[in-house]
Parts: structure tokens; sequence; C-alpha cells
């Protein structure tokens, strides 16, 4: 038996790792892809976000997000 208070470790999970690195390839592939997309909605959000937030930058997280 446990004596009061006492605290049992957690058990350690392991993080998932992918099998395969994904190929830089594919990524270039989606980014060209989804690039009209990721434009619009850039320009679109623009207008309902502060001035200070930049199209190019609401496009870069788009990118970002997209990896």
């Amino acid at each position: 038996m446990e004596a009061i208070g006492t605290k049992r470790a957690m058990p350690s999970h392991r993080i998932a790792m992918p099998e395969k690195m994904p190929d830089t390839e594919g990524y270039e592939k989606w980014v060209t892809e989804f690039a009209p997309l990721i434009r619009f909605l850039a320009h679109r959000l623009a207008f309902r976000l502060p001035p200070y937030l930049d199209v190019d930058d609401l496009m870069n997280a788009g990118v970002i997000g997209l990896m």
C-alpha cells in the first residue's frame, strides 16, 4: 500500500515521430497550389484587422500554417 500523501510518478508518454520526414518538394507543391487561396484569405482578413498588420505578414502566416 501507498502511504498517504505520496505521489506516484506519471507514466511517460512517447512523442509520435513520423516514419518518414516530409520532403521539401511536397511543401513547395502545396505552397504553389494553395498560394492563390492564401493570398485571397490574407487580403480578406486584412480589412477586419488593425492597419499595423501587413498583408504580407498574414500571407507568411498562412504559408507556415500550411506546412
